[in-house]
């Protein structure tokens, strides 16, 4: 992980966390699609539960029906759990539209 991500990841981990429940699916380079749900939710990141391992520093694609897609990196993965940096941090209109859409 580069010096600015720790950077982000350290200035941002405090950033107020949004319990939600989101399908959506995560896609790596020269992957398919990997369903899963968002289980929390911030301007610097996301808790994505799926049943597949990714390792820690693996660019994702986080999609979320109806919006474009959201670049990330994993920050720590725990059985099927990926903790997830957003590359950009998310606006405060969407993120106030993801904790609206609760499935």
């Amino acid at each position: 992980m580069n010096s600015s991500a720790v950077f982000i990841e350290a200035e941002m981990r405090d950033a107020e966390r949004h319990r939600v429940r989101l399908h959506a699916e995560m896609r790596c380079p020269g992957t398919v699609r990997i369903p899963g749900v968002i289980s929390d939710i911030s301007r610097s990141g996301f808790r994505f539960d799926t049943g597949i391992d990714m390792p820690s520093g693996t660019r994702v694609n986080l999609g979320v029906h109806g919006m474009k897609g959201f670049d990330a990196v994993v920050i720590r993965q725990v059985d099927g759990h990926c903790g997830c940096a957003f590359l950009t941090p998310l606006d405060e209109p969407v993120l106030s539209a993801l904790t609206s859409a609760l499935d």
